[in-house]
């Protein structure tokens, strides 16, 4: 079921400054009427209320947030966030934003910054306005390549992540909108996990499944000379479990045929 008024034909993939539309209907790809006004990867995409989708922080960037709108085709710059980052998650919250914020504001969270140092802070940004507001203290734990999943409460599910000495996160914490701050959760997930998926379920359960873990480096294997180079993870975890909110419990559950992660990280 289509949310918050989008086209569900239409999926936008954006890569450094050009966009491309995939229609699901034809199968074709398409570029966008113009491309982003800054190179980007690692970003974060969110379909906001109006229909259209931001762009927000990626590697090599500033901390301007561009706009990607339906039928025109075109990026236009809309804002900035406080802290310039990547790898942060951007999770729309549906309500509980502060009064000094308009309904549909969100939520940005950790990520890495400029200097390469990990974030624990945090800011709620304004779609409408394209202003953006620090939320006092951040994050309990620094994380990148963490995952953020909206619960049928309003709150925010923080899981896993990359820390700052480059440990792959078990914690998890909880960002409230009513009072605005993290509360680290005092249960710890069942696996140390970064690069996963955290889906909401029908039943208000949240599925967390895979991972690739930077604690160990013998399933990583350089692909290119030079500082920096990209890995490839040849043996993701394979594993799963259930976090019930009502018991604030992260739940074993069965696994995976082969073990996943989402994307590639550069070293």
């Amino acid at each position: 079921m289509c949310k918050l008024g989008l086209n569900c034909s239409l999926l936008t993939l954006l890569l450094l400054f050009s966009g491309e539309l995939s229609n699901a209907q034809s199968g074709s790809l398409s570029l966008a009427n113009s491309p982003m006004h800054v190179a980007r990867s690692y970003q974060t995409a969110v379909p906001v209320a109006n229909g259209s989708v931001l762009m927000i922080g990626g590697e090599q960037t500033d901390a301007q947030v561009e706009s990607f709108a339906l039928p025109a085709g075109i990026f236009s710059q809309t804002g900035s966030m406080l802290t310039p980052r990547t790898h942060q998650t951007a999770t729309l919250l549906l309500n509980g934003c502060p009064p000094t914020l308009s309904d549909g504001c969100i939520l940005i969270a950790g990520g890495i910054d400029q200097n390469s140092n990990t974030l624990n802070s945090a800011e709620l940004y304004d779609p409408t306005s394209g202003i953006s507001q620090a939320i006092p203290g951040g994050m309990n734990v620094a994380r990148s390549d963490h995952r953020a999943t909206l619960l049928q409460d309003g709150t925010v599910l923080i899981t896993g992540g990359v820390d700052p000495n480059g440990n792959t996160l078990s914690s998890a914490e909880m960002f409230n909108p009513a009072t605005g701050t993290f509360s680290l959760l005092g249960n710890t997930m069942q696996h140390p996990r970064t690069l996963h998926t955290a889906t909401l379920l029908t039943n208000g359960q949240v599925l967390i499944a895979g991972s690739a873990d930077y604690s160990t480096n013998q399933a990583c294997s350089t692909v290119s000379a030079g500082d920096c180079s990209p890995t490839v993870w040849t043996n993701g975890d394979p594993s799963a479990e259930l976090y019930d909110p009502g018991s604030q419990q992260f739940i074993p559950t069965g696994n995976m045929q082969a073990g996943r992660w989402v994307i590639l990280r550069p070293c």
